[in-house]
């Protein structure tokens, strides 16, 4: 009879060869493992080659690695973005993917396969995001996203991405807007690189600005809004309000202080919140796990789910 370990090569040959990804993830606060949310074990696991300059995430997604790997940069391509927000620094699994993606160049291979994400606060909005792919519905017409506040346009493509891997006979519009004008060309090139359709206004996101988006749409499945203290301002418009509650499925919000978060929570307490976390000052915690732990002082927001 076969031993327990060769049971348990087995069963991860059985799972690699079946594309499915590895069940459990690692938690970086605590350091234990965990399993996976369903959502994620619906990415399946493949092979990504290597192409010069690029990294590639989970999902297939190709973004310039001096974007967010200061390990595979120089100084002047890793400041392309601006200093708003290190995510090499305090997301752990944007930090390990870069690091992987070292290890596989200095390796040498022409391919790399790519882990699903550690368990750290990047890790819901992954399970917000792909689960709005998953419960997108025919009668709806085209997936729709819309990002405002979107850097290189990281959650729209992921969605994007995502879609085109389990369900790639649908169609998409992604909508995105961002103020600063090196994200702006960041985003553009992001889009270049996937081949994915997108309209962009590089302008701050007002509720003049969402309006203008959302004239001839009658559904969206996803709006995912970082705005830097201006989430408030927008949300609280009532042609916004109105037009949320009609015709949007999903909002993942970056609440910037507990002021605004519990002004949120109050604006749309008819809204079924699925994640929902005050911001509080966690640095302690940031210093000791290098985790985006999102402490208020950092330019840094808490995701509330609805």
């Amino acid at each position: 009879m076969p031993s327990w370990r060769f049971l348990l090569l087995l069963e991860a040959a059985n799972a690699f060869n079946a594309g499915t990804p590895p069940r459990y993830g690692l938690n970086v606060l605590d350091g234990k493992n965990y399993p996976h949310h369903p959502v994620m074990l619906q990415v399946p696991q493949r092979s990504y080659k290597i192409e010069p300059g690029l990294l590639t995430d989970h999902c297939g997604l190709k973004v310039p690695q001096h974007f967010d790997c200061l390990n595979l940069c120089n100084k002047s391509k890793c400041q392309s973005l601006g200093p708003a927000y290190n995510y090499y620094r305090y997301v752990p699994s944007r930090r390990l993917l870069c690091h992987e993606h070292q290890a596989y160049v200095d390796a040498r291979l022409s391919h790399s396969m790519v882990n699903l994400p550690l368990i750290d606060d990047d890790y819901g909005e992954h399970v917000a995001v792909y689960q709005s792919v998953l419960r997108h519905q025919a009668r709806h017409g085209a997936f729709r996203v819309v990002e405002l506040g979107a850097r290189w346009g990281t959650w729209g493509a992921r969605a994007v991405q995502f879609l085109r891997t389990v369900k790639p006979q649908l169609r998409y519009e992604a909508f995105f807007v961002e103020p600063a004008k090196r994200s702006c060309g960041a985003l553009r090139q992001v889009m270049k690189l996937n081949e994915i359709r997108f309209q962009l206004l590089c302008n701050y996101a007002t509720p003049e600005a969402l309006l203008k988006i959302m004239e001839g749409l009658d559904f969206v499945d996803l709006i995912h809004i970082d705005i830097q203290f201006a989430e408030s301002t927008l949300l609280a418009h009532p042609g916004v309000q109105e037009l949320l509650r009609s015709r949007a499925a999903r909002i993942i919000v970056g609440s910037h202080s507990p002021q605004i978060h519990q002004e949120l929570v109050e604006m749309y307490r008819d809204w079924i919140p699925i994640f929902s976390l005050y911001p509080r000052d966690l640095t302690p915690q940031r210093r000791r796990f290098g985790c985006k732990c999102r402490g208020l002082g950092h330019g840094a927001a808490t995701p509330m789910f609805l």
